[in-house]
């Protein structure tokens, strides 16, 4: 039973991992099922048995991408033992290399942050979709707010505009590496980036 449920997931894996790639190849409204069956190596009845339609494979696909980035900054909110500006630097870190080193998710975020146009049919998607990337901005903003409660922050600093600067600087690290990612090394740089935009926070 546990081999099944794993081929299962390995194969919806697969589907959305060919999905990703024929959308920011032809656009989403453009591709097909069919499309992205011979790109997976799988049949259309293995699509349907996972995702209802086209649609629900672009949903999927949103909801992977955030389920990462929410994976990530999780991970270490609740430690008490570290100041929490440090925490929150290497979780930055983290997800700059996390998202660098897997192609997948470099398509994802071109597919959703520079092909994907909401005013179109996707629409219906649009506040679903914002309500996923609101609910990684509080759990960033967690963060900032453990920090300037414990004094590692100037008295008025607002944790709502410095969590949002944190969450455009990394957006546009990531953007910029995922339009040309020879422009430079992110397991190398990733750390001085995040460094240098912390010292002048602080």
């Amino acid at each position: 039973m546990r081999r099944t449920k794993d081929d299962s997931e390995k194969t919806r894996e697969t589907i959305l991992d060919a999905a990703v790639k024929k959308f920011c190849q032809k656009g989403v409204a453009i591709t097909t099922l069919s499309e992205i069956a011979k790109e997976a190596g799988v049949t259309r009845g293995a699509i349907y048995w996972h995702f209802k339609n086209k649609m629900d494979i672009f949903d999927a696909l949103h909801e992977r991408m955030h389920n990462t980035l929410e994976e990530l900054i999780v991970e270490r909110i609740n430690e008490s033992d570290v100041d929490p500006m440090e925490r929150v630097q290497e979780v930055c870190v983290s997800v700059l290399k996390k998202f660098a080193s897997d192609p997948m998710k470099m398509q994802s975020i071109k597919l959703f942050w520079v092909q994907t146009d909401y005013s179109t049919e996707w629409a219906l998607f649009q506040e679903k979709h914002q309500e996923r990337v609101d609910s990684a901005r509080n759990l960033l903003l967690e963060y900032f707010k453990q920090a300037h409660a414990h004094n590692k922050l100037p008295p008025d600093t607002d944790p709502e505009i410095i969590s949002l600067s944190v969450r455009c600087y990394l957006k546009g690290i990531m953007l910029e590496y995922a339009r040309e990612p020879d422009l430079f090394d992110m397991e190398e740089c990733a750390p001085a980036m995040i460094e240098h935009f912390f010292r002048g926070l602080v």
